[in-house]
C-alpha cells in the first residue's frame, strides 16, 4: 500500500508522468535521458536510471530505498542527468 508501480515505454512515461513520484529507466535506456528531459520532462520529476546490478536482481527493497533517497535529494536539486 505504499507505492504504486507503473510500467512503460520511457517515451510515454517521459509524456504521462504527471501525478509519478518518479521516473525509472532501465539501464539499456540511459543514452536517451538528457533528450527526453530537455523535450519533455523539463526537471519537473526525478529520472533515475537503474544501476545494472539492481536491475539484473530485481530486489524491490533496495529499488524503493533508491527512489525515496533520489525524490528528496530532487527536492533540493531538481536536477536530472
Amino acid at each position: 500500500d505504499k507505492i504504486e508501480v507503473e510500467f512503460s515505454p520511457f517515451m510515454l512515461a517521459a509524456n504521462t508522468f504527471e501525478g509519478k513520484d518518479i521516473i525509472m529507466v532501465c539501464p539499456h535506456q540511459r543514452y536517451q535521458i538528457e533528450e527526453y528531459n530537455e523535450k519533455y520532462i523539463k526537471n519537473r520529476i526525478p529520472v533515475y536510471v537503474l544501476p545494472t546490478r539492481i536491475y539484473g536482481t530485481m530486489h524491490l527493497h533496495t529499488i524503493y530505498e533508491d527512489a525515496l533517497d533520489l525524490i528528496e535529494l530532487f527536492k533540493e536539486s531538481p536536477q536530472n542527468p
